[in-house]
């Protein structure tokens, strides 16, 4: 089978799924193609990498010289053009937020070919806008739209009742190293093993609100009795949040950066935690209760599905 995935890049937790999803399709025999479409905020350098590396045959589409009104036309005619070019089999555009699906699906109903369309959530476009009006009209040829949380389950069903076939696919993150002996990594680390350590694994921008999980232990029991913080990922906000973790805790704080494989911060950590402002569901909640830790985040989109409270 051949498939074309497409994205914006540098989405986060979209671009986590990308990763997955591709490299588990070629993994078994399918062939893999990928367009990104870029806009102002630039390319995600290590997910064009990492695709590319696994064998995926990558199309990098810049908007950023595009006027908006006519973006919707380009995304159309690049899906149907590599469609019919590469004899693409189903399509399957990763979106959320204002970001829509609708031009693809509708590039990939002009080639003749079905679209499986995968919604991760965000802050929706506004009911009557040019962009609700996109998912409304084009998102409804969909043969099916996949969601990753139940309230984006009932949201999609309310939102849009003519669309078909909504599929619950929670995401899997990141395959982790579950071999690990913490004692082993907190000795690699430097880090004893009687300090409690809590962390998170995420994308430094103002949604995440990493700071604001720096300030919440700083003024915690745990810093006071000698705890640590650890951090691993990287983002627009990474200067200023590394900054405050080494003024707010001092030698206490540890940055990791960047990090293809997060399995060793997670065997860092004794809990997890992630103060998001808005989340679809959180590939990182995933892979940290797949590390088996406690986890502590905010009630929104569908964390409460993962992380429940007192237990």
């Amino acid at each position: 089978m051949r498939v074309l995935i497409t994205a914006g890049a540098g989405r986060g937790g979209i671009s986590t799924s990308l990763i997955v999803l591709a490299e588990g399709l070629i993994g078994r025999g399918h062939t893999v193609y990928c367009a990104l479409w870029i806009d102002s905020t630039g390319k995600d350098d290590y997910l064009v990498a990492r695709l590319e590396s696994s064998g995926v045959q990558l199309h990098v589409e810049y908007l950023s010289g595009i006027p908006l009104s006519r973006r919707f036309i380009r995304r159309v005619s690049v899906v149907r053009e590599i469609v019919r070019r590469e004899k693409i089999d189903v399509v399957n555009p990763h979106y959320g937020g204002d970001v829509v699906a609708g031009p693809i699906v509708l590039g990939s109903h002009l080639a003749g070919r079905p679209a499986v369309a995968s919604f991760h959530g965000g802050e929706r476009a506004k009911k009557y806008s040019f962009a609700w009006f996109k998912d409304r009209v084009f998102g409804n040829l969909a043969s099916y739209t996949t969601v990753i949380n139940n309230r984006m389950h009932h949201e999609v069903l309310n939102r849009f009742p003519r669309r078909k076939n909504v599929v619950l696919i929670p995401p899997p993150g990141l395959p982790l190293a579950m071999n690990l002996l913490p004692e082993d990594v907190r000795a690699k680390y430097g880090i004893p093993a009687s300090d409690f350590v809590l962390g998170t694994v995420s994308r430094i921008d103002a949604n995440k609100r990493v700071g604001r999980s720096i300030e919440a232990f700083a003024q915690s029991k745990a810093f006071s009795n000698g705890g640590r913080f650890v951090l691993c990922g990287f983002g627009p906000l990474e200067c200023e949040t590394v900054e405050l973790g080494q003024r707010l805790l001092g030698d206490k704080f540890v940055f990791l950066g960047r990090m293809d494989d997060p399995s060793e911060a997670y065997a860092l950590m004794d809990a997890f935690i992630l103060l998001s402002e808005n989340e679809g569901l959180g590939n990182c909640f995933v892979e940290a209760a797949r590390m088996g830790l406690p986890l502590i985040g905010t009630d929104v989109g569908g964390v409460p599905e993962i992380v429940v409270h007192e237990k």
